[in-house]
């Protein structure tokens, strides 16, 4: 299915579990894949600049065979890892957001910048800008007008942090040392 298209699903299943979570429902990340077919995600109208997420049920899928063994594996690891994650992913994320509290947050931009601050720090070998790049193309497709502004505007200051900086305030926030140390080792490799 390819990375975008999985990272896509991600992304859509990371803000099911956020809303379930604002709701007071929540459901762990590891149970979220016998709730829903994970194909559904990726019935949406690819050219709907509105990113309205109704599926049409009667409709065939436009990826038929969208969801392989290694895609749902793939899925699976990068949902879960952000979702363990999320309470630390939200305490490095809130200092970025510069007069808003996480709680203001819409659930699509939310889910955008967990997904790719886990990103950054789970798959170092994507470059930083392609990790941004989808982050705001998910909040301007799913999000409202001035979404991806804000999303593009959060992930621009942390990927101007130097990478001493952004390894303290990582550890700070309670990323575990070892992904902390991880983005340290892809930044410098990368400059």
């Amino acid at each position: 299915m390819g990375r975008i298209l999985n990272r896509r699903v991600a992304f859509q299943l990371l803000f099911m579990l956020t809303q379930r979570e604002r709701n007071n429902n929540v459901l762990p990340a590891e149970e979220l894949y016998g709730e829903y077919d994970l194909s559904i995600c990726l019935e949406d109208d690819l050219d709907d600049d509105a990113g309205s997420w109704e599926v049409l049920e009667d409709e065939e899928s436009e990826f038929p065979e969208s969801v392989d063994d290694e895609d749902r594996a793939y899925i699976k690891n990068l949902v879960e890892q952000t979702w363990n994650l999320r309470a630390a992913l939200d305490a490095f994320i809130e200092p970025f957001l510069r007069g808003w509290s996480l709680t203001r947050l819409s659930g699509v931009d939310l889910a955008s910048l967990r997904l790719a601050i886990s990103g950054l720090l789970q798959e170092p070998e994507i470059s930083e800008r392609v990790i941004i790049n989808e982050a705001v193309k998910q909040a301007k497709r799913y999000g409202n007008e001035d979404s991806h502004a804000f999303v593009n505007g959060v992930l621009a200051s942390v990927a101007n942090l130097d990478p001493d900086e952004l390894v303290e305030r990582l550890k700070k926030a309670g990323i575990p040392d070892l992904l902390a140390e991880r983005v340290r080792l892809s930044v410098e490799e990368k400059a």
